[in-house]
């Protein structure tokens, strides 16, 4: 898939918007999942709980898959 870029930052540099980037909504999901877990110590979340563990656990694995690919598509690790 092709990178899309938006704008360019203040060198005329292309740079890839934030809500591209995958490591924002990682990072985003896992604020969320922490944060239900504060949450869950006061009020009973679990359900949501589950459910942003779940996107995170499943985000990470999507991430380490996509990145295998790449290396094994590169064959850089045989050489």
């Amino acid at each position: 898939m092709a990178t899309v870029y938006k704008r360019r930052n203040a060198q005329q540099v292309y740079k890839v918007p934030l809500y591209v980037q995958f490591w924002t909504w990682w990072t985003l999901v896992l604020a969320l999942a922490i944060l239900s877990l504060v949450l869950g110590l006061i009020v009973s979340i679990k359900l949501v709980q589950i459910v942003l563990w779940a996107l995170v656990a499943i985000l990470t694995s999507w991430r380490a898959y996509s990145l295998t690919k790449a290396v094994i598509k590169a064959k850089t690790i045989g050489k």
